[in-house]
C-alpha cells in the first residue's frame, strides 16, 4: 500500500548510509598520523621527530650503527626491553650513519651509546647489556648515574678504528671497492713474489764466464831418491 512505498526510501536511504561508512573510514585511517614507533616497540628516531620525545617524555635511546657487531648482538635485547613495564619510560634507537647530526648532537663517540633522557637532562649507562640492568636503569638507576653533558666529550680520534672495523665498514658501505682493493693488493703481493722468485732462480743458475787465465806456477821436481841430502852429509846411498 502506500505506507510501505513511503517507507522504502527510509530503508533505502539507511542502506546507503551504512554503504559510505567504510569509504569515510579509510580516509580518516589514511589522514591519521603515522607513528615512528616499530613492530618491536622501539621508537626510530630521526632528525625531524627527536625533539618530539628528548625533553618532553622519559627516554632510554640506543645511538646505533648498522655495521657495528656490540649493536647487533644488543638488538634482541633492545626490543625486550621495549616490551617490558617501563611506566612511562620509552624505548627509541637512532641510525647514527642515516641521522649523522645527533651524533655531533649527543657526543656520541661509540657505538652502541646508550643515554636516559628525562626532563632534558642526559643520564648515560654504561653496565652489562642484560636485559634485567637494562630495565632496572630504566626505571630508577637513571637518577643515580652522573649526568651526562655531551659537549664535554673528547673528539673522535682519526684512524682509531682497527683495519678489521674498517674493512666492515666498507664492507657494508660499499662491498665492490672493497673488493677491488683486496684485488689491486694481491696483484702487487703476486707480482712482488713472483720477481723475487725468477730473481733467485736466475743468480742460482747464472752460466759462469771464465776470464783470462793465468799461468799456473811451477811445482818444483821431486828430488831424486839417489842424489845425497844435505842430511846425509853428501854421501850417496849404496
Amino acid at each position: 500500500g502506500p505506507a510501505g512505498e513511503a517507507a522504502a526510501p527510509r530503508t533505502e536511504g539507511r542502506v546507503h548510509g551504512t554503504r559510505m561508512r567504510g569509504p569515510v573510514l579509510l580516509l580518516g585511517l589514511t589522514c591519521a598520523p603515522v607513528s615512528a614507533r616499530t613492530s618491536s616497540g622501539v621508537i626510530d628516531l630521526t632528525t625531524k621527530n627527536i625533539d618530539a620525545h628528548v625533553g618532553k617524555t622519559a627516554v632510554f635511546i640506543k645511538f646505533y650503527a648498522p655495521w657495528c657487531g656490540h649493536c647487533k648482538r644488543l638488538a634482541p635485547t633492545w626490543d625486550a626491553l621495549s616490551a617490558e613495564d617501563l611506566g612511562d619510560v620509552k624505548v627509541a634507537r637512532a641510525d647514527c650513519t642515516q641521522h649523522k647530526d645527533l651524533s655531533a648532537r649527543f657526543g656520541v663517540r661509540g657505538f652502541p651509546t646508550l643515554l636516559f633522557s628525562n626532563k632534558g637532562k642526559l643520564y648515560r649507562y654504561k653496565g652489562d647489556r642484560s636485559l634485567g640492568s637494562l630495565a632496572a636503569f630504566a626505571k630508577s638507576g637513571w637518577a643515580d648515574a652522573p649526568e651526562y653533558d655531551p659537549a664535554a666529550q673528547p673528539p673522535p680520534k682519526r684512524g682509531s678504528g682497527t683495519m678489521f672495523e674498517e674493512m666492515k665498514k666498507m664492507w657494508t658501505h660499499s662491498p665492490k671497492t672493497l673488493v677491488f682493493i683486496v684485488l689491486i693488493v694481491l696483484f702487487i703481493l703476486c707480482s712482488a713474489i713472483g720477481m723475487l722468485v725468477y730473481s733467485l732462480w736466475t743468480w742460482n743458475t747464472e752460466e759462469y764466464v771464465p776470464g783470462p787465465q793465468k799461468p799456473a806456477a811451477a811445482t818444483p821436481a821431486v828430488a831424486d831418491a839417489g842424489v845425497a841430502s844435505a842430511d846425509t852429509g853428501g854421501k850417496k846411498d849404496d
